[in-house]
């Protein structure tokens, strides 16, 4: 009878060896990865935050030609913000406007009435005088996929001059300002839109201060700004 040859295993050395060696490749490799897909969701929140904007630009033209747009003056600037969110099941989008003054009314059509949470069951006819829940429809029909978020956007002369969108639905203060007389946008000690600046985390450009990922449409940059 052949004799069976015993069968050698590893020995604890051996283990501890390859043990060390998947741990120092998981040191290198996995903030690598991390990294990879940060910078994915960053590219990712940045196309959204630029395809709003030129949906908000392109609704806000629409209006113009309709004779209810922003007044063509240098002082017709305006902030408009947009939530989406969940309401018993039901994704509604709503628009608020700043300086609804910044606008012209025309016959019913009224700036100054409030948006109100819209969702896919309401229509076009049913808010025709209400501009800001129109900006909403139009909003969503851009976006039907998207279930929820916050954007702001900063208008003036009917084009959106800056933007961001964050998709976990919190208004993000460090990256927002005003308007001055001139019409251009305020620098912050947190923003300078201007330079395509902001503070954000301290480390990476697209992260916010509490750790989040918000898409900026220009994209704006890691910088230090002065204190205002």
């Amino acid at each position: 009878m052949k004799k069976h040859m015993g069968k050698k295993g590893f020995t604890l050395v051996e283990l501890i060896v390859v043990i060390a060696i998947i741990g120092v490749l998981s040191a290198i490799l996995i903030p690598t990865m991390m990294g990879f897909v940060r910078d994915s969701q960053i590219t990712t929140a940045n196309k959204a935050a630029n395809e709003m904007s030129e949906a908000i630009s392109q609704t806000l033209t629409k209006f113009d030609t309709e004779g209810y747009g922003m007044k063509p003056t240098q002082g017709a600037t305006a902030i408009i913000t947009v939530d989406i969110y969940s309401d018993s099941d039901t994704i509604k989008w709503k628009t608020t406007v700043s300086d609804t003054n910044s606008f012209i009314n025309q016959n019913d059509i009224d700036w100054t009435v409030a948006g109100t949470g819209v969702s896919s069951s309401d229509t076009f006819v049913d808010n025709a005088n209400i501009p800001q829940n129109l900006i909403s429809l139009e909003l969503m029909n851009y976006f039907p996929e998207l279930t929820s978020g916050h954007a702001w956007f900063a208008v003036s002369g009917g084009f959106v001059r800056a933007a961001y969108f964050n998709e976990e639905g919190s208004a993000q203060a460090q990256l927002e300002t005003v308007f001055n007389s001139e019409g251009n946008l305020v620098a912050t000690s947190t923003v300078d839109w201007e330079r395509k600046l902001c503070t954000w985390n301290g480390e990476n450009s697209g992260i916010t201060d509490d750790g989040l990922v918000v898409g900026t449409s220009p994209a704006i940059f890691i910088g230090q700004l002065a204190q205002t």
